[in-house]
């Protein structure tokens, strides 16, 4: 059909985790040794946290790419069990808890979520985790390759697959929601629903522009842009609703009025708790209808 946060309860460490954890950068092990989860792969924390009302497993660990290893943030049920898998694709702040928290509310409602940290072949050279400084941003913003990015994602749905059932949905932010767009097109069937949020540049006269790239695109897509964006003018956010009107691709995109770039995370200066509550509405009922078991 095509159409025109709350902060986290108390936390408590699980109790296969030890006491004590170091935390070593990209490297980062436990100091009495290996940990497993639940599916006996080794992690560098363990924790259960309530949130939303339930009882969630979370975990921060490095998993294989093929470019090295990945720092990642996963959350799910607590519990055994299998849940459809969301990856989330982060904003160019990189991973940080405005982030952590909302995989935190789509886990809650019953989603294995993992957060890939996609900056991780730049860790060799700065911070790849809370970034304020635009300079730095802007330098690994634009080393990000499409085809390496699909890896990364490729990367989350295996790890995941062990307690995965159901279709596989994206939800991205920002420079994460384009490339949202583009995953979906390179994975094609693989992806079955798409959440967009505040995307940038989606339509310009680069070859890579995302509307230049829908014909392989199989997921229904919700996307949504702020009122006042200097990433996505109003005339881009048009073309790229035409480009999408010529492919047989389900759609709903929409103008969140009075918001800004960068809304749907917490903690950003333009957060807008209205429009990020108008948002995860549509992820919801979205991700609940396109990635239930079958």
């Amino acid at each position: 059909m095509h159409q025109g946060g709350h902060g986290p309860d108390a936390l408590t460490r699980s109790p296969q985790a030890p006491a004590s954890y170091a935390v070593e950068g990209l490297s980062t092990r436990l100091r009495e040794g290996p940990q497993l989860d639940p599916y006996g792969r080794s992690v560098t924390t363990l924790l259960r946290r309530r949130s939303w009302g339930k009882t969630l497993f979370e975990q921060e660990l490095n998993i294989a790419t093929h470019d090295g290893e990945m720092p990642v943030f996963v959350a799910h049920p607590d519990g055994d069990g299998s849940w459809p898998t969301v990856v989330m694709l982060m904003d160019g702040g990189g991973i940080r808890e405005g982030l952590r928290q909302n995989a935190r509310t789509l886990a809650a409602r019953g989603y294995i979520v993992v957060l890939p940290n996609l900056f991780h072949r730049g860790a060799s050279s700065g911070p790849i985790f809370d970034l304020t400084d635009m300079a730095r941003i802007t330098e690994l913003n634009s080393s990000l390759k499409p085809e390496d990015v699909v890896g990364d994602v490729e990367a989350c749905i295996r790890h995941a697959a062990p307690v995965s059932r159901g279709g596989v949905g994206l939800i991205g932010y920002c420079m994460g929601a384009r490339l949202s767009i583009t995953v979906s097109q390179a994975l094609g069937d693989r992806i079955a629903a798409v959440v967009a949020l505040h995307p940038g540049y989606l339509s310009t006269n680069r070859p890579t522009s995302p509307d230049r790239h829908l014909d392989n695109i199989k997921a229904r897509l919700y996307v949504a842009t702020p009122e006042h964006d200097e990433h996505l003018s109003k005339n881009a956010f048009e073309r790229f609703k035409q480009a999408l009107d010529a492919q047989p691709i389900a759609y709903e995109a929409e103008i969140i009025w009075g918001a800004h770039h960068g809304f749907g995370v917490p903690g950003r200066p333009s957060y807008h708790q209205g429009g990020s509550d108008h948002c995860w509405s549509k992820a919801f009922a979205l991700f609940s209808e396109q990635l239930a078991p079958t």
